[in-house]
């Protein structure tokens, strides 16, 4: 099966699905890994043998610019 892994990029995110990635390749699978960072890619590739896919045109949102590209979320609070 050829399963894609899409996420936001954050680690809370994408980290969980990692093992999950590398379990189902051991199974003989073939996964590959949608994300952003550059950097990432490499830790990924390098550590589980998995491909990565970089966006093309995408935003970087992430836990260190989200409050920059949408303020309002500072207006939001509990759930709803």
């Amino acid at each position: 099966m050829k399963i894609l892994y899409a996420t936001m990029p954050f680690d809370g995110h994408f980290n969980p699905l990692t093992g999950v990635a590398m379990h189902l390749k051991a199974a003989g699978h073939d996964v590959s890994l949608v994300r952003r960072r550059a950097e990432l890619r490499r830790e990924v590739e390098t550590n589980s043998d998995i491909p990565h896919f970089p966006f093309q045109r995408a935003i970087e949102v992430n836990q260190q610019n989200i409050g920059e590209l949408f303020p309002e979320r500072a207006r939001l609070h509990g759930r709803r």
